[in-house]
């Protein structure tokens, strides 16, 4: 017989099931934004409780960060505006807070802004977009998600 975890039920009842992008480096150039697949959505529409970061090693210079939508079939369109990263600690927890186009929130370790405004994600990719010069940050990603369409899910790509 198995047991049943409340936190576990809890969370997954109000953000939905979890999917986790492990830490990984990227660097970015200017003029041209460097971009790194998060999450791959699949199989039908998904509603996004929350998209949470972590900076698990600062900026090494100058860079913003923007979380993008890259559906399968269709136009791009920006998840959240950029975030300048550049003085911001390792460990700063960075998350969507409101409605799609509005700031990607991240100020330092010790708090974060959750998100107020699901949104729903069709077939494609999560992007994260990095401008700077010849600069390195490295993240962690977690996204929370409920599908709409019967077979819809989310993967991390790692």
């Amino acid at each position: 017989m198995s047991q049943l975890d409340p936190l576990r039920t809890f969370a997954n009842l109000t953000f939905g099931k979890k999917v986790d992008k492990t830490a990984e480096e990227v660097t970015s150039a200017t003029p041209t934004a460097t971009v790194q697949s998060l999450f791959t959505i699949a199989g039908g529409r998904v509603l996004v409780t929350a998209i949470i970061g972590e900076i698990t090693v600062a900026a090494s210079g100058a860079v913003t960060l923007q979380l993008n939508s890259n559906p399968t079939t269709g136009t791009s369109a920006v998840l959240d505006t950029a975030l300048t990263a550049t003085s911001l600690e390792a460990r700063t927890i960075m998350s969507n807070v409101g409605a799609v186009g509005s700031a990607l929130s991240g100020v330092s370790a010790g708090v974060a802004i959750g998100p107020t405004i699901p949104i729903i994600v069709p077939i494609g990719a999560i992007e994260l977009l990095a401008v700077g010069s010849s600069t390195t940050i490295t993240t962690k990603w977690s996204l929370f998600y409920v599908p709409i369409d019967e077979g819809a899910y989310v993967t991390a790509v790692n």
